[in-house]
């Protein structure tokens, strides 16, 4: 079974906004941000990330974005969000480690956590290799199934149960 990769929705925390759902943003039309009634700014992942075809896929159900920002790379996103009023963007969790006043959307009455399974948005991740693994490689796939290996991987990603 694969790592996964928590996919978020993310907003600046404001004094008087702690908490959106999806539902709320759904249409990225506008969004009650900080009190006030603002214009959503959408600001994306490139076109080649993954994050931005599970979203597509998962939230927009297979619909083209529109009206939206690309940013690369992806981390830049977090700037836009702090210094733009009315930004919302897309990211994977693990960049969030560490990272205050921004707030994630809730999807389907789930938080984004690394720790929680039923969380809609995420990925895999897989470990490949060319063929069969050398004592080395093999050893360090071993670590990653291990007890010590899943706690640093739920860290910043769903890991095995």
């Amino acid at each position: 079974m694969p790592i996964r990769s928590t996919l978020v929705l993310l907003f600046k925390i404001n004094d008087d906004t702690e908490s959106l759902g999806g539902e709320q943003c759904a249409a990225m039309g506008t969004c009650e941000l900080g009190g006030n009634d603002l214009a959503i700014k959408p600001f994306i992942v490139k076109p080649a990330s993954a994050t931005r075809h599970i979203f597509r896929d998962r939230i927009l159900n297979g619909e083209a974005y529109a009206g939206v920002t690309v940013v690369t790379p992806d981390r830049r996103i977090l700037a836009r969000l702090i210094h733009e009023r009315g930004a919302i963007g897309q990211l994977s969790l693990a960049f969030l480690k560490g990272v205050k006043r921004i707030g994630l959307v809730s999807v389907d009455g789930e938080q984004a956590t690394s720790d929680n399974p039923n969380y809609p948005i995420s990925r895999q991740l897989y470990l490949v290799t060319h063929g069969e693994p050398n004592t080395e490689v093999k050893r360090f796939l071993d670590w990653t199934r291990s007890n010590e290996g899943q706690s640093v991987v739920r860290k910043r990603f769903v890991g095995l149960n």
